[in-house]
């Protein structure tokens, strides 16, 4: 079994440029969709304005760890659920501010679940482990094709078809040493050699997302955001590689847009759909380079900000 450290050792990407962001006030409800080390939520309540937060997430170890961290605070929710539960399960509630952080935590990479080639325990990679297949599982069942696709919406390029098939061929992989060894004798020596970083990265990368459904998650994230903000509600929210930020970068953008049909459209106009609300800042925002240098895995990051307008009936 994973030993857990029952302090986090996760440091918040972006911590006051989130916050910041979220414009706080006070007796307003906020929203962390994901909880992780607790370092944004405790931002928040820590505000002057003392608002009150739901806080999120789909790893119950980071409940656990919450629950210690803030015990005895009265201004505080605690929600073990993924993106496609919040809605459901905070009924009518409405929020001033939403937040997501949407990488790793840190915790998590410490546990040994196999998010890393690095790791000595198994090939898992759920973040909620109470349900879902392991990655070592997902390799077994399915198709080649179908991994090379998963591989490739992930963020592997080029060597996908190449990286699935030396993978089933290597079947069964069930440690993150194993996974990362074949990876890296798949890999023509002219690429593997001319990268500081190891062939696996990416592959990685690329499998966590497969089985932890991050980006149909976000995806529902994103949906019912409208139906869980306030009227010129703040929504801030931080990627961590390219198919994330890109997702959460045409949605915010079709909010601000509205109905873009050309006027020059001369075939039946679709419904008029109007903008939702604005971009706060045109380009994200990147963390320093103070921040990048204490904590290199920020260096990814980029927060994108959106307030929705006054009459936000987005349902």
């Amino acid at each position: 079994m994973t030993q857990r450290n029952p302090q986090t050792v996760h440091v918040s990407v972006l911590l006051q440029e989130s916050v910041d962001a979220l414009n706080i006030h006070a007796n307003r409800v906020y929203l962390d969709c994901t909880l992780g080390g607790g370092g944004h939520t405790q931002a928040i309540l820590e505000h002057q304005a003392k608002p009150h937060v739901f806080a999120f997430d789909r790893d119950e170890h980071a409940i656990e760890r919450a629950k210690q961290k803030f015990s005895g605070e009265t201004r505080l929710k605690l929600f073990h659920g993924s993106f496609s539960e919040i809605l459901r399960m905070v009924g009518e509630q409405k929020f001033n501010g939403i937040l997501a952080d949407l990488g790793i935590s840190s915790d998590q990479l410490d546990e040994e679940r196999g998010f890393s080639f690095h790791d000595k325990g198994i090939l898992d990679m759920r973040m909620d482990q109470t349900r879902g297949v392991t990655a070592a599982q997902l390799l077994n069942d399915v198709s080649e094709s179908e991994l090379a696709r998963l591989l490739s919406q992930g963020g592997v390029r080029k060597l996908q078809l190449r990286y699935a098939r030396a993978i089933k061929k290597a079947l069964p992989i069930t440690t993150p040493a194993a996974l990362a060894e074949c990876i890296a004798e798949a890999t023509p020596a002219a690429i593997r050699f001319e990268k500081e970083r190891h062939p696996a990265t990416v592959v990685f990368q690329a499998l966590r997302i497969a089985v932890n459904q991050e980006y149909e998650e976000l995806k529902q994230l994103l949906d019912a955001l409208p139906q869980l903000a306030t009227p010129l509600a703040r929504v801030a929210c931080i990627s961590f590689h390219s198919g994330e930020d890109q997702l959460v970068a045409e949605r915010l953008r079709k909010w601000s847009a509205g109905d873009s049909t050309p006027a020059s459209w001369r075939g039946p106009r679709p419904t008029v759909v109007k903008p939702k609300g604005r971009m706060v800042q045109k380009q994200p925002i990147a963390p320093s380079e103070k921040e990048v240098s204490a904590n290199p895995r920020s260096r990814s990051a980029r927060l994108r900000v959106f307030e929705f307008f006054e009459e936000n009936q987005c349902q």
